[in-house]
C-alpha cells in the first residue's frame, strides 16, 4: 500500500492534450520531502497546465499525478494536505485581507484568527490587513494568495510565480520565506516561476521544460557546474596564468583565471602554483547562472 515514504509528490507518463495540441507530454518527476523544487520553462511551456493537474484542475489525458503515493484523481482528500497559490489565487476584492482569510478558513473548516493573523505578519500584511483587497497593489495580493496558501497548515506548497509583481524588497522577502517553509517548517514547495534569479538561490532541484517536455531535470549544484571549469584567485595572476597553461588552458575573467580543468586537477593545480610562488586565495569549480544554463539548454532544445 502506498504511504508517507513514498515521495511527496510525482508525476508518472502526465499527458495533457485539448484537441489536436499537446499541452504536456509524458513527463516523469518525483518531489521528495523538504526539498524547494523550481519548475520552470518560458510562456506556453505547459506549467500551468501542469500545476492544474496537480491539483486535479483538470484531468490528465493520460498518465497520473500522485501525491503520496497516491493517484489524486482516486484520492482527492490528499488535497487537503497541499496549499497552492495560482493565478494569484481567488480573492474577495470588497473584503478586507483578514476577512478573506477568514472566509477561507471557514470553507477548510479551520477558522484561526491567530493562525490569520500569524500569516498576515510572515507575508509582509500585517499593517494592511483590514483594507479592502480592491485597493491591494499585484505584490500585496500576492502576499495574501501565500497566506490563504499557508493557511491550512500543508506539508505541501504549490507556488505559481509568487514574486509576481513583488518590489526588490518583496523579491527578497518571499525569497526568505520559501527557505523557511522549508528549512526550518519542513514543508516540501514546488515553485513555478520565470524569475531565474530567484529560483537559482531558493531550489534544491529544477525542471526545465519547453513545448510541454521535460528537457533537463537536475540538482541545482550540477545544473551551475560549468563543465571542464575551475576558478582560481591567485596573485600575480600573470604567474599563476603561466604555471598552469601548460597542463591546463586558462583565461582571465572578472580578476581572477578559469583553467579547463576538472575537479580532481585541483590538488595537482594548488601543487603547481605553490611551486612557482604564486600565492592562492581561492579554488573552486566554475560556476555559470541559472540564467546562462536556462538558455544553453533551452536552444539545445530547438536546435
Amino acid at each position: 500500500m502506498a504511504g508517507d515514504s513514498d515521495p511527496i509528490l510525482q508525476m508518472v507518463h502526465l499527458t495533457k492534450r485539448f484537441g489536436g495540441q499537446t499541452a504536456v507530454q509524458d513527463v516523469n518527476l518525483s518531489i521528495a520531502a523538504g526539498e524547494v523544487y523550481g519548475f520552470l520553462g518560458p510562456n506556453g511551456a505547459g506549467k500551468s497546465t501542469t500545476i492544474r493537474m496537480l491539483l486535479s484542475l483538470i484531468r490528465p489525458s493520460s498518465g497520473e499525478a500522485r501525491l503520496w503515493g497516491r493517484d489524486v484523481r482516486a484520492h482527492p482528500e490528499q488535497l487537503a494536505r497541499v496549499g497552492s497559490l495560482v493565478d494569484g489565487g481567488t480573492l474577495y476584492p470588497f473584503l478586507t485581507g483578514r476577512e478573506n482569510l477568514a472566509v477561507l478558513g471557514t470553507l477548510l473548516g479551520r477558522r484561526d484568527p491567530r493562525r490569520a493573523d500569524a500569516l498576515l505578519e510572515q507575508v509582509g500584511l500585517a499593517t494592511a490587513a483590514d483594507k479592502r483587497v480592491k485597493s491591494y497593489s499585484t505584490g500585496m495580493k500576492q502576499r495574501l494568495g501565500v497566506a490563504a496558501a499557508l493557511l491550512n497548515d500543508p506539508e505541501l506548497v504549490i507556488l505559481d510565480e509568487p514574486s509576481n509583481g513583488l518590489d526588490v524588497s518583496g523579491i527578497g522577502e518571499m525569497r526568505a520565506l520559501i527557505r523557511r517553509l522549508a528549512r526550518e517548517e519542513g514543508r516540501t514547495v514546488f515553485l513555478c516561476s520565470h524569475m531565474l534569479h530567484e529560483v537559482e538561490q531558493v531550489c534544491d532541484r529544477v525542471a526545465i521544460v519547453s513545448k510541454g517536455r521535460v528537457i533537463r531535470e537536475a540538482a541545482m549544484v550540477d545544473l551551475l557546474e560549468r563543465q571542464g571549469g575551475v576558478r582560481i584567485e591567485a596573485s600575480p595572476i600573470e604567474a599563476a596564468q603561466a604555471a598552469l597553461s601548460p597542463r591546463w588552458p586558462t583565461t582571465a575573467e572578472g580578476g581572477a583565471l578559469v583553467a579547463q580543468a576538472q575537479r580532481e586537477d585541483i590538488p595537482a593545480m594548488v601543487a603547481a602554483l605553490v611551486a612557482a610562488g604564486v600565492e592562492v586565495f581561492h579554488v573552486s569549480v566554475a560556476r555559470r547562472s541559472l540564467e546562462d544554463a536556462f538558455v544553453s539548454i533551452t536552444n539545445e532544445a530547438r536546435a
